[in-house]
């Protein structure tokens, strides 16, 4: 469908813009053959884990790896805990999914070069989200802020703009994605706010959106535009409600109820422990480290609060 519509596309001077959504990979983790079978499940690595560490981590990470939850949380109604040969076939079958996945991105880039849309054309393949394949003892997704999840592929290809084969090691988000489309296409990126033409005081207070360009990092101009990024998470069927910061060296996860602050959270050094299985959050020696993480947080949720509604009289 998506190579028919550029087929379309192609006989036109009007821009276009052409999203193609691929469910997989994702649970129930199933995928036609030779995919199934591409992947030797006993060559498969193990997840990323270390005995007791849950024991530092907030209560729901407990309660989902060892009893599951009574509520349909990313398809979870039992425990997560299985043998290693299970987990592996799941991983096995999910590195399937993706080589699957793959091929068909592969034919639509195929369909742009051969429409003569490339020089043209901006393409871009990401993800909404990770999954935890076993992790922290834990499967699918969830309120658990670890790579596994944050981390999303992120691809562009824009021949003769953006730099063939390059990687940047940069922090990002999907906040980003909007701006950074509008700036490459030469447009102005939307803002929100009181709608245009309804009072000079009203439209100062129109403000842009929250992510940023990504337009250096992509072109080679820049190797960063960022120096942290914020998750926001509002957990319906636990009610928990978390904000994460992420640096290129910590990332701290606080969580807050009706009353106040818990008293737990989240605390790495992603440098020291990349696989996020020592938390700091009740280390003496990460207090300042904590503090200022906290005061950066404040900051970033600040400025990208939604400014809607605002007030209509300034009586």
């Amino acid at each position: 469908r998506a190579i028919a519509a550029l087929e379309l596309f192609a006989g036109g001077e009007a821009p276009f813009y052409l999203s193609a959504s691929f469910p997989d990979p994702h649970h129930a983790f199933a995928v036609p053959d030779p995919y199934f079978s591409m992947y030797d499940r006993a060559a498969v690595p193990l997840p990323v884990r270390h005995e007791g560490e849950l024991a530092d981590l907030a209560p729901h990470f407990r309660i989902m790896h060892e009893e599951g939850y009574p509520h349909p949380l990313a398809g979870r109604h039992g425990r997560t805990r299985m043998p290693d040969a299970h987990i592996r076939e799941i991983i096995a079958i999910t590195w399937g999914m993706v080589s699957f996945v793959d091929e068909q991105a592969g034919r639509i880039l195929d369909a742009v070069d051969r429409l003569g849309l490339a020089r043209d054309t901006i393409v871009i393949f990401t993800s909404d989200h990770g999954d935890l394949l076993g992790d922290h003892g834990l499967l699918n997704k969830g309120p658990f802020h670890f790579d596994g999840l944050l981390r999303v592929p992120f691809l562009a290809r824009w021949p003769g703009r953006f730099p063939a084969g390059r990687v940047v090691a940069s922090l990002s988000s999907h906040t980003d994605f909007v701006p950074t489309l509008c700036d490459l296409a030469g447009i102005p990126a939307p803002a929100y706010g009181p709608p245009p033409g309804t009072g000079t005081e009203a439209e100062k207070q129109m403000r842009p959106l929250p992510g940023r360009t990504l337009t250096p990092l992509l072109t080679g101009a820049a190797a960063s535009v960022q120096d942290a990024v914020v998750i926001e998470n509002d957990e319906d069927y636990l009610g928990l409600r978390l904000r994460t910061i992420v640096t290129m060296a910590h990332q701290l996860t606080m969580y807050v109820n009706d009353t106040g602050e818990e008293p737990y959270g989240e605390l790495f050094d992603l440098r020291a422990d990349p696989g996020q299985v020592r938390n700091l959050w009740a280390d003496p020696a990460a207090a300042a480290t904590k503090a200022r993480l906290k005061e950066a947080l404040l900051v970033e949720l600040i400025r990208t609060d939604s400014r809607l509604p605002r007030r209509t009289s300034h009586a």
